[in-house]
């Protein structure tokens, strides 16, 4: 499958096995199995999981450490998920200073996340932040 060119850095990956998504820290510790260690402490990435109807993980999204948060880049990661047979995403980033609380900016993306899903029907479900030892979850928070 070709790169989106609105995201450069996208990586797909398929899992070895379909981990089922039940709770907010079988997400955070899906999004952790595919965080690279030293990464994850010292450069900020954006990932995505993309769920089927059983809530089952289908396909990983790499984003890389810049996103595009134009229409553009967003329609695109719900392209890959509709591509994959997927119906959910959990939007994920990291924090490397280990701060999980959520600033304006990452609130005001994630409902910017969600409204794109809305429209392009495909359930946007959470957004976490997170470090090597803790998470905040928007949909916990009842953001």
């Amino acid at each position: 499958m070709p790169f989106p060119k609105t995201l450069p850095n996208l990586k797909i990956t398929l899992p070895e096995r379909k981990r089922k998504i039940t709770e907010t820290k079988d997400a955070y510790f899906s999004f952790l199995e595919n965080w690279d260690d030293e990464k994850i402490l010292s450069e900020k990435e954006y990932k995505a999981l993309i769920l089927d109807k059983n809530d089952k993980v289908v396909c990983h999204i790499s984003l890389g450490s810049k996103i595009v948060k134009q229409k553009a880049g967003l329609e695109e990661i719900f392209a890959i998920a509709k591509r994959q047979k997927g119906v959910k995403i959990i939007f994920g980033q990291n924090n490397p200073a280990g701060n999980v609380l959520p600033s304006a900016e990452q609130a005001s993306f994630a409902r910017k996340f969600k409204t794109c899903g809305d429209k392009l029907n495909v359930a946007v479900v959470d957004q976490l932040i997170l470090s090597d030892r803790s998470y905040y979850s928007f949909a916990d928070n009842g953001l």
